[in-house]
């Protein structure tokens, strides 16, 4: 019979601009579980005694959470499970959960190894990618976050017309003012998905199986490692012919000679090779 290994390679870098990455990765053996964590910067100036943003946090919950998991983990139950503790932790700590730009929160891109399939889950614009032998490449997930901005100005002109109290458009130039409102439609429809310590996360929740038969590998990534050039799939296509390392120095540097934002990165990337056994 044929026995699958698997090669794991993973990376994380931090942002030039941040004391420490809100990043993390989740590489748990044991279980087959392996994933990608983005926290979400915060808007408010709340750390915990050792200095640690709620972004941090967040993605570290998750992350002890999921790396302490057995063989036969349901990942859905899960995902709840990790959220609540989320939740627990900032109530501990005092956190006025009323507003949404205060809540701790992490994109979560996991994926569970099985015999002849894997389970994955996502929440946010953390991204799960596979590709096939005799197939092309596949997007899993979709990326919630994109375009949330001009989704949330356009809620707040449907409710301005519906009656709704809602401060004038202006008031909203002011990109900290955006943000915070666009927290606000975390987990709503027509907004995003994100681990927030909110239960209706799991209402949203991506979640999917796929066949191991055809399969070559899986590619978990956080948004610092989309390229402003590309779309997703040549991402993965780029990863797959530089290497993840020489990928990220090249997007670096792109991102340097253009003055963009560099954002923490991480990514986890699993290949699969068959041997035969006795």
């Amino acid at each position: 019979m044929k026995e699958r290994k698997t090669n794991i390679e993973h990376v994380n870098y931090t942002s030039p601009d941040k004391k420490e990455s809100e990043d993390a990765w989740i590489i748990n053996h044991e279980a087959a579980i392996y994933g990608v964590l983005d926290g979400a910067t915060p808007l408010d100036e709340f750390q915990d005694e050792k200095g640690h943003n709620g972004a941090y946090l967040a993605s570290r919950i998750f992350k002890e959470h999921f790396e302490s998991l057995v063989p036969g983990a349901d990942l859905t139950e899960e995902v709840r499970a990790a959220n609540s503790k989320i939740y627990q932790q900032m109530l501990s700590y005092g956190v006025d959960v009323s507003q949404g730009y205060m809540r701790w929160s992490t994109c979560v891109a996991i994926v569970q190894l099985e015999d002849t399939h894997f389970n994955y889950v996502q929440l946010g614009d953390s991204i799960i990618m596979a590709g096939f032998k005799s197939k092309p490449a596949e997007l899993l997930t979709k990326d919630t976050v994109k375009g949330i901005s001009s989704r949330a100005k356009s809620k707040r002109a449907t409710d301005r017309t519906n009656g709704v109290e809602v401060l004038d458009e202006r008031y909203f130039d002011n990109k900290l003012n955006q943000l915070r409102y666009n927290r606000s439609l975390a987990n709503q429809p027509d907004g995003y998905t994100v681990a927030n310590g909110m239960k209706e996360a799991n209402l949203f929740l991506q979640r999917g199986k796929v066949s191991c038969e055809d399969l070559n590998d899986v590619l978990l990534v956080t948004d610092g490692l989309f390229h402003p050039d590309y779309d997703l799939l040549d991402s993965y296509k780029q990863i797959k012919d530089m290497g993840l390392t020489p990928y990220i120095n090249e997007l670096t540097k792109e991102l340097e000679e253009r003055s963009m934002p560099i954002d923490d990165g991480t990514a986890v990337h699993l290949t699969f090779s068959s041997s035969n056994s006795e």
